[in-house]
């Protein structure tokens, strides 16, 4: 069900290749990662020090499982989809709550047992107050996409690691969970970062649409082909018209306008005092939308730019 949302900060979501973290063997170590390892020595942790194992009995999983339903209901297609994507490539797919526990985990079985050997498996913490700079922490921490490649690792327990991890958002912008993919450093490919990103937007849009899903809601972009995909915006309004919130790529600069255009052509009762203003757009640049309200869909409608 709907509520009302606070303004949700968020950086939006411009590339999926992009990655600001180079592996390990290069001299240019990101800043990230030394600001990870400062923290790691405030918090009194030692890079030689052996960590604790123990993941949480079965019924604190299951009620961690059950605190988190929402987000464990929708993000294990997509790890499922994820996983059928790097399959006998010595990977695993990992799932945490906001405080980096692992709720869920899926992997390749010649991986499996290096893997449990440092606790990647449900209910571990992987928090950088427990296992130091590592991506599934840093990750929460820095409210970012985190590569972490072999002695990047803060614990030498886990520099046999490389891991790429994206955070998860909820629709007011705050971390509620982190998609990981680890697996043996010497297995790191430069794609696998893109994918987890892909991955944790569709879990973000399929959250929205479920938190959403007794509002009105708008989808949209600049072309038509992006409507349905993980590259539209979207925005939900009240019957009455009062704006609630959008997600990451109903966000960037062009989607107000873009919105407010598909809004007044379906003469929606919306007001769009919420929307921050942006520049304007050529006056009669074809943008596509298509308005979903409980359940049903409507076609792709073409329509024209607003021009302020």
């Amino acid at each position: 069900m709907y509520q009302p949302s606070a303004t949700y900060r968020s950086a939006p979501f411009s590339s999926i290749a992009d990655a600001n973290i180079t592996p390990a063997g290069q001299d240019n170590v990101p800043v990230i990662i030394e600001t990870s390892h400062q923290r790691s020595v405030a918090f009194g942790l030692s890079p030689t020090a052996t960590p604790d194992f123990t993941p949480a009995g079965k019924s604190d999983l299951s009620l961690l499982i059950e605190q988190n339903r929402l987000l464990h209901t929708h993000a294990l297609p997509a790890m499922e989809t994820l996983y059928q994507q790097i399959v006998n490539t010595h990977n695993m797919v990992i799932l945490t709550d906001a405080n980096g526990v692992i709720v869920h985990s899926l992997g390749d079985d010649d991986f499996l047992e290096k893997a449990n050997r440092v606790a990647l498996q449900p209910g571990v913490a992987w928090s950088e107050q427990s296992r130091g700079t590592n991506a599934i922490g840093t990750a929460i921490t820095e409210k970012v996409p985190t590569l972490v490649h072999a002695d990047q690792h803060y614990l030498a327990a886990n520099h046999f690691l490389t891991c790429s991890a994206a955070p998860i958002t909820d629709h007011r912008g705050n971390v509620i969970g982190v998609l990981d993919v680890s697996s043996d450093q010497r297995s790191f490919h430069k794609h696998t970062m893109a994918l987890v990103r892909m991955s944790a937007l569709m879990i973000e849009n399929q959250l929205f649409s479920a938190t959403f899903e007794d509002a009105i809601t708008v989808h949209f972009h600049a072309r038509p082909e992006f409507v349905g995909t993980l590259m539209e915006g979207i925005a939900s309004f009240t019957p009455g018209g009062r704006f609630l919130s959008a997600n990451k790529n109903g966000l960037v600069p062009a989607g107000p306008v873009i919105c407010r255009t598909a809004i007044t052509h379906f003469q929606l009762p919306v007001r769009l005092a919420r929307l921050r203003p942006v520049r304007s757009l050529p006056h009669g640049s074809p943008r596509f939308a298509e308005p979903v309200h409980a359940q049903r869909r409507a076609r792709v409608w073409p329509c024209a730019a607003a021009s302020g």
